[in-house]
């Protein structure tokens, strides 16, 4: 069967409970159930890697409770909630740690990302499809726009599996204008994700039609560029603030 690449973000939220676990050994190997045995299919599972990041400002605002550090070992006995665990960054960075060691024990293929796991989760599925059909399993809406954005004729089947079900990279694809799959992961971002604000009162649909109709485009193709200074990313944005 076709190899699956599994975002550790999903993973982490696939055990909806620790309650009624006597250890975090005894949870990281309810987590182990979660993942196909390698000798079925070839399994690699993408963690963060980092225990700080540039969205800890973002899940701080959603959280509603706080907890302590916890030194998270296997023999070590679990008395706090998942939700309150996992409110603390550097906890959930210590279960990362003892799950990636679990994994790799039984046989899975585990990386831990040094920057966003979005990004090496779509690369290596973009790699494999190369030379065969590949599954990403994921909730991440990052991840989705990466895949469709890099997606060429040159690759196999992606298919993106999430809660509401199974989906087709090339499909979504060759559904959509080139223009739109063009400034699609810009847009993205743009109009808010982990890092970046959304603009109050425009949801992302609403943006993406404005965008479509941007037709200073001098100034999109700043935007869309790695290859432009600050000052000329600054004037394009401001004009695409103001054309919204």
């Amino acid at each position: 069967s076709s190899p699956l690449i599994i975002d550790g973000g999903w993973i982490l939220y696939q055990v909806t409970s620790f309650t009624g676990f006597e250890t975090y050994g005894d949870i990281a190997s309810e987590y182990l159930k979660v993942v196909p045995k390698p000798e079925q299919r070839k399994v690699i599972v993408v963690f963060d890697g980092y225990a700080r990041s540039t969205k800890d400002h973002e899940h701080q605002r959603r959280i509603k409770a706080y907890c302590s550090d916890i030194a998270i070992k296997s023999t070590t006995v679990c008395t706090v909630p998942m939700k309150k665990l996992f409110s603390n960054s550097k906890n959930k960075h210590e279960l990362i740690k003892l799950l990636s060691n679990v994994f790799t024990e039984h046989g899975i293929e585990v990386h831990l990302a040094t920057d966003d796991a979005d990004t090496m989760v779509a690369s290596k599925a973009l790699n494999l499809s190369f030379t065969e059909d590949v599954e990403v399993k994921a909730e991440d809406t990052d991840i989705l726009c990466l895949l469709i954005h890099h997606f060429t004729e040159n690759h196999n089947e992606i298919v993106m599996t999430t809660r509401n079900g199974s989906h087709s990279i090339s499909k979504i694809v060759n559904a959509l204008d080139a223009n739109i799959k063009r400034i699609l992961l810009f847009v993205h971002s743009f109009s808010g994700c982990d890092t970046v604000s959304s603009i109050h009162g425009f949801g992302k649909v609403k943006i993406l039609k404005k965008a479509v109709s941007f037709h200073e485009e001098g100034h999109l193709a700043s935007l869309l560029s790695v290859r432009v200074s600050t000052n000329e990313v600054i004037e394009a944005g401001l004009s695409l603030f103001q054309h919204i």
